[in-house]
């Protein structure tokens, strides 16, 4: 809307001074002003508006500032979080609440292969950062049993050591005559004790372990930035499909060895993205052809999206030979309870989308019977994490 604004206030203004209806205040003028942009936006498109402004600057740097100065990341200090603006020092400083991350962190707990985000800001990294603090102390306990185990199999070497140790002595001694039979058999039997109660120690270290490593490498993730930060063997990723705001303004200018641009955000970037960004185009149609997605926060219409779901639709069709298939491939969460137009509805059929209003009553009305407690559905963020509770159950 700010850009928009920017590229049309004159017009906005002359609209607004020759329209019939009388603005009398600042309130309704604000009211007549932001309906007008929204009709400019509705009426170029978003992308197109994006290449305007580009076009209308001169040069494509001032897309990437623009996004730097109106989006924020977060930055941790000490036990809070604080807004940071790449180009707007005096924008930033503003304190978080201590659980603003909570919802990405529920998010981060739920068994997906990957999360793909299309966000330039870093709120869904800095909820894994804090993961993997506690992944350290899993680390750190993993070591610890790793070395207890090892202490005990010394321990029980050496009895066994012993052991062998006195069966020859006392074998040798009763050749001779000298000892009876029974010499040395205590002490032997002790250390049969000892052995067998250091193995059962090791036992539950060992099945610690397992559930511990099970634990890490679950939760453990990969945060992708670049094409060449894909790793082959089987781990979960964090995937920045379209950049990523840097810490510092000074980081290297380039989006996926691209240094002609920081983000994906116009339709020339959307345009190229097939061939310029090809490891990440071939991982999201392989991914869409061998998976389920679920859009969290994502309408759908992303152009690269289209793209993707198109492409995966015309391998789908080809595969069922012209027969109906109505296997849903994407699992659009709608937290808006918006009735969907006509065109959307045929576009969600067509390309094997569902729509799940989970601000819908009967939504509600389940989430409220699994969890017990009452949700206020007005609450976008509170309705999302109870259903991340209730994805989150085994029984589900």
């Amino acid at each position: 809307e700010d850009m928009a604004w920017e590229l049309y206030e004159d017009e906005i203004n002359d609209q607004i001074r020759n329209t019939d209806r009388k603005v009398s205040s600042d309130d309704e003028y604000e009211v007549e002003r932001r309906g007008y942009v929204k009709k400019i936006i509705n009426k170029i498109g978003y992308v197109e508006l994006i290449s305007e402004y580009q076009n209308r600057k001169g040069f494509r740097e001032s897309i990437d500032a623009y996004v730097e100065e109106h989006i924020p990341i977060i930055k941790k200090e000490s036990d809070h979080y604080i807004l940071k603006y790449l180009h707007n020092s005096e924008r930033s400083g503003e304190v978080l609440p201590s659980n603003c991350l909570d919802l990405h962190k529920k998010l981060l707990t739920l068994n997906w292969n990957n999360v793909f985000t299309t966000n330039y800001d870093n709120c869904i990294e800095s909820a894994y950062v804090d993961k993997q603090i506690e992944l350290q102390g899993f680390n750190k306990r993993v070591e610890d049993l790793e070395h207890r185990i090892e202490n005990n199999d010394k321990k029980i070497e050496a009895e066994k050591r012993e052991i062998n140790k006195r069966e020859t002595v006392h074998i040798q001694r009763n050749e001779d005559g000298d000892l009876p039979l029974n010499i040395g058999g205590d002490s032997i039997n002790l250390s049969f004790d000892k052995i067998k109660k250091l193995e059962i120690e090791n036992d539950k270290f060992n099945f610690q372990l397992k559930q511990l490593r099970r634990k890490i490498e679950a939760e453990n993730i990969n945060v992708v930035k670049h094409s060449s930060d894909l790793q082959i063997q089987k781990i979960r990723n964090i995937i920045k499909l379209h950049g990523s705001i840097p810490e510092d303004k000074k980081d290297r200018f380039e989006f996926d060895s691209d240094i002609h641009k920081r983000y994906v955000i116009s339709k020339q970037d959307y345009d190229g993205y097939p061939q310029k960004h090809e490891a990440f185009t071939q991982l999201m149609r392989i991914s869409l052809l061998q998976d389920s997605f679920c859009l969290i926060g994502f309408s759908g219409v992303d152009p690269n999206f289209i793209a993707w779901i198109s492409w995966v639709r015309d391998i789908i069709e080809r595969k069922t030979d012209g027969k109906q298939n109505q296997e849903y491939k994407i699992y659009l969460i709608d937290v808006n309870a918006e009735v969907i137009t006509p065109e959307k509805e045929l576009f969600y059929r067509n390309h094997r989308i569902v729509q799940i209003p989970i601000c819908s009553e009967e939504i509600i009305k389940t989430l409220e019977q699994d969890s017990k407690e009452s949700i206020d559905r007005t609450n976008k963020s509170q309705v999302l994490e109870f259903f991340f509770s209730f994805l989150s159950s085994d029984s589900n």
